[in-house]
């Protein structure tokens, strides 16, 4: 009779976890806390005969199901925790350790040893673009600076294998800036001058960005900078007290977040400043930044006030893609595709474009190029970039999908209808 009852046991248990997938997928039950995701999957969309035939709404189910089982995270923290605890491995995409267990995103390693290197010709072309542009700027009353931003991987560049006297993008530009007289900052530079001087670090060991007080500092330099092209007299930033932390604030922790370990290490001390934008008898209540660069600039933009304490209003072009600002509508942002470039320029009195140096090699993502050509010839049709992209974030991304699917009902019209007005119509304005 035991022996029986052993065994209606065990099948129970075989029943139970053979159902538990389904269960914690019916009633959304998770275990363990939220995985930290570039890209979320995202329901299924409603099946239709072509769906159905070329097996794109198969791989819809299977893609959502496997990310909302309910032990999915828990599994997965523990795969990842016990590979790093014990053999240090790091299951975060073009993630690389370098000593004293700093980390890196390898394209800041390929910049440095110059694996992405382009043509003189090119280097020399652009530039020549971009101080065209800054001319006609310049003309018009509006100052453009261009900020070659700092690369972890030139900072700490000893924790790395050493590099032979490579010929790099940044060094390239570098010194095409100097010879045509770009405005610019050299942030590589003037952070490996401040380096033996200060008792901190400018970059997190666990970070892929700036730190929040190098970015801060950043924002000091290039508001010097504008008031000295322009004899503006813009707010001055005044830091009144800087604290040392074990614990990264913002984003100074952001591949450890991203190795989803039930644990994030905790990094070697950071500064995090408490300071103020001076602004009596300043000409902050009448000027505009339009910004376009990378994720360096998000530093900047969300936190270092210069957009909004330093210049009276901000505007970012993320990518020269879509378009950020201090007060957004809604999660979907507008593209530049959508707007009148000259006419949007005009509005703003200073251009900053921040680029690091994986970034050169997309030279500005054609603002430059774009721009100029608008100027000579009203009717030019900029090229639509990174179509692929925005359509898997218009899907993907449940805060961009929303918006989409909202902006759908409103025009009744089906949700792919809705993503390709989003993405081609040039013309496109939210109801």
């Amino acid at each position: 009779m035991k022996r029986v009852d052993h065994k209606k046991g065990l099948l129970i248990a075989l029943l139970i976890v053979l159902a538990f997938p389904l269960i914690t997928g019916l009633f959304s039950i998770q275990i363990g806390t939220k995985l930290h995701r570039s890209k979320e999957a995202q329901p299924p969309d409603e099946i239709t005969m072509s769906s159905w035939f070329n097996g794109s709404w198969q791989d819809q189910v299977v893609s959502y199901v496997n990310d909302h089982i309910g032990c999915f995270p828990l599994f997965v923290k523990i795969h990842n925790q016990l590979e790093y605890f014990f053999f240090g491995n790091i299951h975060t995409r073009d993630i690389i350790k370098g000593k004293e267990n700093y980390l890196f995103e390898n394209t800041y390693v390929n910049a440095l040893y110059g694996k992405d290197e382009i043509d003189d010709s090119i280097v020399v072309n652009n530039t020549r673009k971009l101080r065209q542009l800054q001319d006609t700027l310049n003309s018009l009353g509006k100052p453009l600076i261009f900020c070659m931003a700092a690369n972890k991987a030139v900072y700490f560049s000893e924790l790395l294998p050493k590099v032979t006297s490579a010929n790099t993008n940044y060094s390239k530009y570098l010194r095409e800036f100097e010879r045509q007289n770009v405005n610019h900052i050299d942030c590589n530079g003037w952070f490996l001058d401040m380096k033996d001087s200060l008792d901190h670090a400018l970059f997190p060991q666990f970070g892929i960005h700036w730190s929040h007080f190098a970015g801060i500092l950043v924002a000091d330099t290039v508001s010097n900078k504008y008031e000295e092209l322009a004899g503006w007299n813009l707010p001055e930033l005044e830091i009144s007290e800087k604290s040392y932390s074990t614990k990264p604030k913002f984003d100074d922790n952001d591949i450890a977040t991203s190795m989803n370990l039930f644990t994030t290490p905790d990094p070697r001390p950071l500064i995090y400043p408490r300071y103020s934008w001076l602004s009596d008898n300043s000409d902050k209540k009448d000027k505009k930044l339009l910004m376009i660069g990378d994720s360096f600039m998000w530093e900047l933009f969300k936190r270092s006030g210069i957009g909004s304490n330093c210049f009276k209003e901000q505007e970012f072009w993320y990518y020269n893609q879509t378009i950020h600002k201090t007060h957004q509508v809604d999660s979907l942002p507008m593209l530049t595709r959508h707007i009148n470039t000259i006419e949007k320029i005009e509005e703003f009195d200073a251009v900053l474009i921040v680029s690091n140096g994986p970034n050169l090699p997309q030279f500005t993502w054609d603002f430059v190029k774009n721009t100029l050509n608008l100027l000579n010839n009203s009717s030019y049709a900029p090229e639509e970039r990174n179509n692929a992209y925005l359509k898997s974030q218009c899907y993907g991304n449940g805060k961009w999908r929303a918006v989409i699917e909202n902006q759908a009902n409103k025009r009744n019209i089906p949700i792919d209808s809705m993503v390709s007005v989003y993405l081609h119509d040039k013309h496109y304005k939210r109801l």
